[in-house]
């Protein structure tokens, strides 16, 4: 199992991706994308990467779901983006990045479709984190069936 040292996540990309879900064959088990995340560095496959950027390409033991993250190199191994596939091709993406004015931007795209774009006063938001977690638990459930 890989370190998490220099590993990063920027605390507002994390705070987005804590909103918790369940599966519908398993209700009582709640999941978060920031768990998944932070699996799919621990435990995946480093792939070939191209610098600034690596990849890890993880397959939790409780969904058939290929999870991939992004990171970036500077400094530190900073998280940036989160994939997810299904061997039905739905796809889910969080991506957080930087606006023109260099603050911090969250892109969720489901089935490669822009469905939430935060591109201004992002913060600590429990509303952000309800939101992105409803599209996650939509996200599971058509891909749990």
């Amino acid at each position: 199992m890989r370190s998490l040292k220099g590993f990063v996540v920027e605390p507002i990309f994390f705070d987005a991706l804590s909103g918790e879900f369940a599966l519908n064959s398993d209700i009582s088990n709640r999941h978060t994308l920031g768990r998944l995340a932070i699996a799919t560095y621990t435990k995946g496959i480093d792939m070939d990467s191209i610098l600034p950027y690596s990849r890890f390409l993880y397959t939790p033991s409780w969904i058939k779901v290929e999870s991939e993250i992004v990171c970036v190199h500077a400094g530190s191994l900073f998280l940036e983006e989160l994939h997810l596939r299904s061997s039905s091709e739905e796809s889910f993406s969080i991506k957080s990045t930087k606006n023109t004015d260099f603050e911090p931007s969250l892109s969720l795209e489901i089935n490669e479709e822009q469905v939430l774009l935060i591109d201004q006063e992002l913060s600590h938001s429990a509303a952000t984190r309800a939101t992105v977690a409803r599209h996650a638990q939509t996200f599971f459930d058509r891909i749990s069936v």
